[in-house]
């Protein structure tokens, strides 16, 4: 059993030293799909190339391979390099092929020509010879006296005499003024140069910020970054700069909702509303010594003119030149009546409040404080049908028919029979029912009755109370012939006038 296995130990050894004695072979074939050394392709392998990626101009020309493993170019069409110089395709020169061209014809004198890798002629290497008496340009500017048409002009200066270098370009040291020389030439039509500006600036020319520039030939300003900031005037409204509108740009509001009741809201040239073809609708229109008061027909009041005493109702003293809305008094009044320095308003419910002078008690508060805003008349918070006012006193007639007055009363003006002034209403002697009208003058008082007839009271220096005397009356007296037929009735500062139903005045 041991030589047994001996001898097959001998055996497996010398069969696997002497078994196999042909070594394994590796063989490059064309054809066989593999990209071998030297093969630019095999088959349908063509690793990724196009015609396009070769270079080839034809971009939709397909690219094969051949049996020999190469390209097969011929669908690709021409290439820079085939040897070819294919003009239409922007070639000029195929490697040593310069078509004929040379250094002279390339407006050069003398020099050696080249192709470049893209198939343009090089002409790095080409000569020009500065004083043989041609210009040659690109490279030469001038030769000797022949500047070839140029002056100081056409290189930017306005005078001067231009000259020919050694070097046969431009010699401008002799000529002068140029912009960008930090002058302005206003002779040569400059407006500025570099920074200098002539002291112009963007706010200057009406610009909110910005820096103005210089323009490139010095001959106007550059406003490009001014533009950038905006102006009045530029179609965009600049509310951080004050603007409410900007030419026809007026943001939303109209005349309505600027509180008017109709009419044309403009843009003005400062940038600010034109309420000026706004309209406001009055109801009434009553004059004071020195100022005017009127009822919208929304029920506000509006007062302009002198303030010295609050008599506009806006809580200031300053005088107005325009329509002023009395504050508290947005709604809901029906008449007015202003004095000589102060105003009264009649409301819907009835009640009386005035403002204004008070040094007579012609504001019925109990004070003589003047009042800059509306007061409450405190005897009159309602039951009132109309109102009047003469010039340091007021009257009211209550729905009863009866009529009351306060202020001043130094000719008997407020018909109570004295001449003590009164700052709260005091009723009218006689007149404690009937009353449809009154009238206040400067210094007197008219009453129209139900029944037609005018009653006068007061001064009557100038026969104004029309009894037929001058005599001063405390309260009210008949006017003569007007016992019937008034309808209506008005009082200026010393006389009377009534209206009758016959059409008489």
């Amino acid at each position: 059993m041991i030589v047994r296995m001996r001898l097959f130990f001998i055996t497996a050894a010398f069969t696997g030293l002497f078994g196999c004695d042909d070594p394994a072979k590796t063989v490059d074939a064309c054809g066989d799909g593999f990209i071998d050394p030297a093969e630019e392709c095999d088959g349908s392998n063509l690793q990724g190339q196009t015609c396009e990626s070769l270079g080839h101009y034809n971009l939709n020309g397909t690219l094969g391979c051949t049996a020999t493993c190469e390209y097969d170019r011929a669908d690709c069409g021409g290439r820079c390099g085939d040897g070819v110089i294919e003009g239409e395709r922007g070639e000029q020169c195929e490697g040593g092929n310069l078509g004929g061209a040379t250094c002279e014809s390339q407006g050069f004198s003398g020099g050696s020509l080249t192709c470049d890798s893209a198939c343009h002629l090089d002409t790095s290497t080409c000569e020009s010879r500065c004083g043989d008496g041609v210009v040659t340009a690109p490279h030469e500017d001038c030769e000797g006296d022949d500047l070839a048409g140029g002056t100081c002009q056409t290189q930017g200066f306005y005078t001067g005499t231009l000259r020919c270098g050694a070097d046969c370009r431009y010699d401008t040291g002799d000529c002068n003024e140029s912009c960008g020389d930090g002058v302005i030439q206003g002779l040569h039509g400059e407006v500025c140069d570099g920074t200098l500006l002539d002291g112009e600036s963007c706010e200057g020319l009406g610009y909110y910020g910005g820096e103005l520039l210089c323009a490139a030939d010095c001959r106007s300003l550059d406003e490009t970054p001014c533009q950038a900031v905006g102006r009045c005037g530029d179609g965009l409204i600049q509310g951080d700069h004050g603007e409410t509108c900007d030419g026809p740009e007026l943001g939303g509001p109209d005349c309505v909702s600027l509180g008017y009741d109709r009419g044309a809201l403009s843009c003005a040239d400062d940038c600010s509303f034109d309420e000026s073809a706004c309209i406001l609708e009055y109801t009434q229109l009553v004059p004071g010594g020195y100022h005017t008061c009127a009822l919208r027909s929304d029920g506000s009041v509006w007062c302009w003119g002198a303030n010295n005493m609050g008599q506009l109702g806006d809580g200031t003293t300053t005088r107005r030149l325009t329509p002023r809305a009395v504050g508290t008094l947005t709604s809901g009044v029906v008449a007015l009546a202003a004095g000589e320095v102060h105003t009264c308003a009649l409301s819907t419910d009835g009640s009386v409040s005035c403002w204004g002078q008070n040094i007579y008690g012609q504001l019925g508060d109990g004070t003589t404080t003047d009042r800059h805003v509306p007061t409450p008349v405190g005897a009159l918070t309602s039951g009132v049908a109309a109102v009047a006012a003469g010039q340091y006193f007021t009257c009211a007639i209550k729905t009863n028919g009866s009529l009351w007055c306060w202020g001043r009363n130094f000719y008997g003006q407020l018909g109570d029979g004295t001449t003590e002034d009164r700052s709260v209403p005091t009723a009218v002697s006689g007149l404690g029912s009937g009353v449809m009208a009154a009238a206040g003058g400067g210094l007197h008082a008219c009453a129209l009755k139900t029944d037609g007839s005018l009653w006068c009271w007061g001064e009557n220096f100038h026969g104004q109370v029309g009894d037929g005397t001058t005599v001063d009356r405390l309260v009210p007296t008949a006017v003569s012939g007007l016992d019937t037929g008034v309808t209506k009735l008005s009082a200026g500062y010393e006389f009377a006038c009534a209206l009758k139903t016959d059409g008489t005045v």
